[in-house]
């Protein structure tokens, strides 16, 4: 049985920006297994936080089916406040109970990605941590160089 880390990220280069990037890494034990950025044009940081969980979400699911192991559990770290609240505090249920409005009657932002974070979230149960950017985590700054760098180049 295994325990997996994904810290996540993304960047925008100005928000809405033509150059955003996204990126995971996943850990076991201290081992960084995989990691990953990815180039997204034309997104906000709000889309690019998103898809960074969204891909290492992917990749827990490709791992499980190609070496069919069991997860004691996975943690989804993010500095993104917009993606773990909406878990940690289920806003997603009240949005989807709404026909995907917001408390204030406006329609959810991202809500095809929120649909896809949701359907991984129900499948491998994660727990969603919210860790501070920039504060020195080693895994976390990780995430952000690989974020920042698919930016830039248009994938890495």
């Amino acid at each position: 049985m295994r325990k997996l880390k994904i810290f996540t990220d993304g960047s925008s280069r100005g928000n809405p920006s033509p150059h955003c990037g996204c990126s995971y890494v996943i850990v076991e034990n201290g081992i960084v297994l995989f990691s990953k950025g990815n180039y997204i044009p034309n997104a906000t940081n709000n889309i690019a936080e998103m898809q960074g969980v969204i891909n290492g979400l992917k990749k827990i699911e490709e791992m499980k089916k190609k070496e069919s192991f069991e997860m004691i559990g996975v943690e989804i770290l993010s500095d993104s406040a917009y993606v773990v609240n909406c878990i940690n505090n289920r806003w997603y249920i009240k949005w989807k109970n709404n026909g995907w409005k917001t408390a204030d009657g406006n329609n959810v932002k991202n809500k095809k990605l929120w649909i896809e974070i949701i359907g991984l979230y129900e499948k491998l149960m994660p727990t969603f941590t919210k860790v501070r950017g920039h504060s020195g985590n080693f895994y976390n700054e990780l995430a952000d160089t690989l974020a920042k760098k698919a930016s830039a180049s248009e994938g890495i």
